[in-house]
């Protein structure tokens, strides 16, 4: 087996079991830590349940706390299904992949897994989810995240952050970066220390549901913020450009790349951020 230079100690695994109105369910934890290699990008594919990845300082290992809950009709299958769902850890050439695999379910058969994740700080992180809330925090060094139905939480990060929701809100506080988000059915909000647009722009998208964008008055975009139904506002003084009712135009610190704000039904509100 090929190690990849990778030490592997598995700190801890609980199993527990319980009876839930006829149904059976098995609470399964374990608790590993990696080394990690430095500057790959980590990936991490999952199905239902949630995902939340720590950015830490000096580390050079990756630390994972996986809890699965597995349902089943009778307390073997639900045995069964525990033993066959795994998570994967699979360090490759360009990027370490984290990742679950289940094995196909029955009626009223469900496995949940809760994944933790600490890594370096510096770590780019690719997380896709299928039904469930993701956040990451204090990270360093980009992220592209999506998922069908949850909350995107996104905290203290440095870089360009990527989100994806079909269902379910997107909110990004403390960034010193860039933005390109994709709402179905969500508000969006964003509160930016510092905002670094590359030349393609920032974006923020949503068809159903507001969008909040905080930013310092010291920044230098070129604003465009539209909305079918509903209202735009904006705290910030702009020059040039146009303002109506749904709509509004115009250059903040004497202009930049395009930071552009769309809504079909919902606010756009354009806030001062004030620093503390």
């Amino acid at each position: 087996m090929r190690s990849f230079g990778s030490a592997l100690v598995l700190l801890a695994v609980v199993t527990l079991g319980c009876d839930l109105g006829g149904d059976h369910t098995i609470k399964h934890k374990d608790k590993q830590r990696r080394n990690y290699t430095r500057g790959l990008p980590l990936r991490i594919e999952t199905t239902n349940g949630a995902v939340k990845v720590h950015g830490l300082q000096n580390s050079q290992a990756i630390t994972i706390l996986h809890e699965k809950d597995v349902t089943a009709p009778k307390f073997t299958a639900a045995e069964s299904l525990r033993d066959r769902s795994k998570l994967e850890y699979r360090p490759q050439k360009h990027v370490v992949l984290l990742r679950v695999v289940d094995p196909s379910l029955g009626p009223g058969e469900s496995i949940e897994h809760h994944i933790d994740v600490t890594v370096p700080e510096n770590v780019p992180l690719t997380i896709t989810q299928a039904n469930g809330p993701l956040a990451a925090d204090r990270l360093a060094a980009g992220m592209d995240l999506s998922t069908t139905n949850g909350a995107i939480t996104v905290d203290e990060v440095k870089g360009a952050v990527r989100a994806r929701v079909s269902n379910g809100r997107v909110e990004v506080t403390g960034l010193d970066g860039s933005v390109d988000i994709e709402v179905g059915n969500g508000k969006i909000s964003v509160d930016a220390r510092v905002l670094r647009c590359p030349a393609s722009g920032c974006h923020a998208r949503t068809t159903n549901g507001a969008i909040r964008f905080a930013l310092p008055e010291t920044s230098r975009v070129a604003l465009s913020a539209q909305t079918t139904n509903g209202t735009v506002h904006s705290e910030l003084p702009l020059q040039g450009g146009q303002a109506g009712p749904t709509s509004l135009t115009g250059m903040l610190g004497g202009g930049g790349p395009d930071l552009t704000l769309n809504a079909t039904n919902g606010t756009i509100q354009v806030l001062k951020r004030y620093i503390k």
